[in-house]
């Protein structure tokens, strides 16, 4: 099998790549690839799933290579184990990306943990989930069904989190959001991640980014988060931070100058504060 297109080796290579597959509850095989720590002697046993924004179907990954490289590059370095998984339609992953709800996402990212444990033979208790954007949603509604199955996640980062009502979780990719909703009232409160993490007492890392307010990200629904990250801050759980040269999914803000080394400069930034709250807070 090919390297995925979710991986950038071109500029720092990873070390310790495992290139497998998820199959999940549907039927549908997802590639993946966990890759595994630089030093197996600093090896933390800490496993990290990551998951992405919206799909974009066909060759390209909702995982930009250059957005997450820096992330991969720096857990590896610092002993800890992570793993990417393409949704269904994305990269050589089966399925219909048009016919994919964020439900499914849910399913097929339990799917993808579960195989991420099996494979490290990791403590469960050691289980770190990230989502950027509307993976930020998925990342809480995989924690949700984790806890029905017994697993409990220790860490929960969410960068650039979206959450949305509970009435679109079933709604295809291929159908608008807008159209659905028109004429209805969001009811951000009692979307499923915002009910869930009022609840959640592991350890909780949130990071709005310069280009997030107004748009993609709406401020009542950044407020909501905010006031999450409070509640975990008074028990000694909460790690916020913002990355101002970093915009919406990691992409850089810098109109002048070497756009690109600035991208990778701020990504590199933003991945060891991400990588501190996973192997010291």
């Amino acid at each position: 099998m090919s390297m995925p297109n979710i991986i950038d080796v071109e500029e720092q290579p990873l070390h310790g790549h495992i290139i497998t597959e998820v199959t999940d509850e549907r039927g549908v095989t997802h590639e993946a690839v966990i890759t595994t720590p630089k030093d197996s002697e600093k090896d933390i046993k800490v496993p990290v799933f990551m998951i992405g924004g919206v799909p974009r179907g066909g060759e390209n990954s909702s995982l930009s290579p250059h957005e997450y490289h820096p992330y991969l590059a720096e857990f590896a370095q610092s002993g800890v184990t992570s793993m990417v998984q393409s949704p269904a339609g994305v990269g050589i992953s089966n399925g219909d990306t048009l016919k994919e709800t964020m439900a499914t996402r849910i399913s097929a990212s339990v799917s993808g943990v579960q195989k991420l444990l099996r494979e490290t033979g990791f403590p469960a208790s050691n289980l770190c989930l990230l989502g950027n954007s509307m993976g930020a949603y998925i990342a809480l509604g995989t924690a949700e069904q984790l806890d029905a199955l017994g697993v409990s996640v220790a860490k929960i980062v969410l960068l650039s989190p979206a959450t949305y009502d509970i009435r679109l979780e079933n709604t295809k990719f291929s159908d608008s959001f807008a159209q659905v909703m028109e004429g209805q009232e969001a009811d951000y409160e009692g979307s499923r991640a915002i009910e869930y993490l009022s609840t959640y007492e592991g350890k909780l890392m949130t990071s709005f980014l310069k280009s997030d307010i107004p748009k993609p990200i709406l401020p009542e629904v950044k407020q909501l988060f905010d006031e999450e990250l409070a509640r975990a801050y008074l028990d000694g759980r909460g790690f916020g931070r913002g990355y101002l040269n970093v915009g919406h999914s990691f992409r850089a803000l810098s109109e002048s100058g070497d756009a690109k080394l600035a991208m990778q400069k701020a990504l590199a930034a933003a991945a060891k504060e991400v990588t501190y709250f996973i192997t010291e807070f």
